[in-house]
């Protein structure tokens, strides 16, 4: 009986994972591990791993090129999506590109990390930015 009342109420439990992340050489690889944990324990979706692990990546990058020095991210996830919450101390991101254009990557630094976050958030059904007094926080959100 008590296998029967887990098995239905399971859906209604939250799942949430968090780490601590550094932007820059190797974080990449540490990001990618850190997602592929989270996939095999919650049984996510490949392809919602896939999302996931994309838009941390593509962030960290833009976030080390800014000079964030460490990254605090959190994961949640409910009956039907998986949110990756990120937190750090710096300049906030830039907007994503609404028409990103190859020349993008060629231009600015501004125009490459409006590129990165278009590319990270392309497919996120959620993508919020806020200030959270002296640090910034995005919040993605992606279906499984």
């Amino acid at each position: 009986m008590a296998f029967l009342a887990n098995l239905v109420t399971m859906p209604l439990v939250t799942q949430r994972a968090e780490t601590r992340l550094t932007p820059g050489a190797g974080s990449s690889l540490a990001a990618s591990e850190w997602c592929d944990g989270i996939a095999g324990a919650w049984g996510l979706k490949p392809q919602t791993r896939r999302l996931m692990e994309r838009a941390l990546v593509e962030l960290m990058e833009v976030l080390a090129e800014r000079a964030v020095a460490k990254l605090a991210v959190q994961a949640r996830r409910g009956e039907d999506r998986v949110e990756l919450t990120l937190g750090w101390r710096g300049p906030p991101l830039p907007a994503a590109a609404t028409a990103p254009k190859p020349e993008d990557l060629l231009g600015p630094a501004e125009a490459h990390h409006a590129f990165a976050v278009w590319l990270a958030t392309r497919e996120a059904i959620v993508f919020q930015q806020r200030a959270t007094g002296e640090a910034n926080e995005v919040r993605l959100a992606f279906e499984d």
